[in-house]
């Protein structure tokens, strides 16, 4: 499990550097980038799941979002979405069973959320709940959820990291 966890960090801080890097400005002025978006092309082999007896590959163009903010006080904000798939416009992803060959596909979209604050209280959280559906009707169900906060004093005071898998 937590080697999944590590596997999700990892490629979600590869995501953010579509991030148009942190910004800087006059000290005592806010500044915030307008929403970015783009296409983030996955496909990824291995992804161990727990819940299922084989390893899926991940298939994806997911339309995706960010931003930036820097306080005046010198904190920093950085926002990161998967922005939800619908069937009537957006990206597509789904899991393909590596030994099976049975292929998930995604229902109801994928909103996941990643925030970044740098400053006192630095935060890291990432949230996300994934529904899929083969073609015999099974459904499998993954959410995750991370968070990492540091206090001023730069001591770790929250360090969550949860992933549930479920086949239904």
């Amino acid at each position: 499990m937590k080697t999944c966890a590590k596997r999700l960090t990892v490629f979600l801080f590869a995501a953010a550097t579509f991030s148009t890097g942190i910004l800087h400005g006059a000290p005592g002025k806010a500044q915030v980038t307008p929403w970015q978006y783009d296409i983030l092309s996955v496909d990824t082999p291995g992804f161990q799941t727990p819940c299922l007896d084989e390893t899926l590959r991940i298939v994806a163009d997911w339309p995706i979002r960010w931003r930036e903010v820097n306080t005046p006080s010198g904190g920093y904000h950085y926002t990161f979405q998967f922005t939800p798939a619908t069937p009537s416009g957006g990206g597509y992803y789904y899991l393909e069973g590596e030994d099976s060959g049975t292929i998930y596909h995604s229902q109801n979209g994928m909103p996941a959320h990643e925030m970044i604050h740098v400053g006192p209280g630095e935060i890291y959280r990432f949230r996300s709940h994934e529904r899929y559906v083969a073609e015999d009707g099974t459904r499998l169900t993954i959410d995750w959820h991370f968070q990492f906060t540091v206090n001023a004093n730069g001591d770790v005071v929250v360090d969550i990291a949860l992933f549930d898998c479920r086949v239904q």
